[in-house]
């Protein structure tokens, strides 16, 4: 059980922050339709990290709404 002193760090095992040349790789594999399975292992990132950085460019209007969703529309290796 969590007490009211202590603080939680949400997802700290995991590695959100980019360089460019992946964002640049994940915006082309976006727009190709794949799914997070496929860009994350393309990216060597967990999906996790794949599905944040998914909401952070969405809301920032870098990537589009797609068919398929987050899964895409395009088979996976």
């Amino acid at each position: 059980m969590l007490q009211e002193s202590h603080e939680y760090t949400a997802l700290s095992e995991y590695n959100f922050v980019w360089t460019d040349r992946q964002i640049r790789e994940f915006r082309k594999l976006w727009k190709k339709g794949f799914g997070i399975d496929f860009i994350g292992r393309e990216l060597d990132r967990h999906a996790i990290e794949i599905m944040c950085l998914v909401m952070d460019q969405a809301e920032k209007g870098y990537i589009d709404q797609r068919e398929g969703g987050i899964m895409g529309n395009r088979g996976q290796k």
